[in-house]
């Protein structure tokens, strides 16, 4: 995944998250739910629980 994918794949979890408080923590969690291949509505679930 490059960076403009990277961005666009943060920009729809954050639209789709209740989270809107966001630290590095929550970043770091979106990179690796995007190596692993993750969807954007399980990525979200895994940031809004942290």
């Amino acid at each position: 995944m490059n960076t403009y994918e990277l961005d666009c794949f943060t920009m729809q979890v954050m639209l789709v998250c209740s989270k809107k408080e966001w630290s590095s923590k929550e970043f770091k969690a979106v990179i690796a739910c995007s190596k692993k291949g993750k969807s954007i509505i399980e990525t979200a679930a895994i940031v809004d629980s942290l």
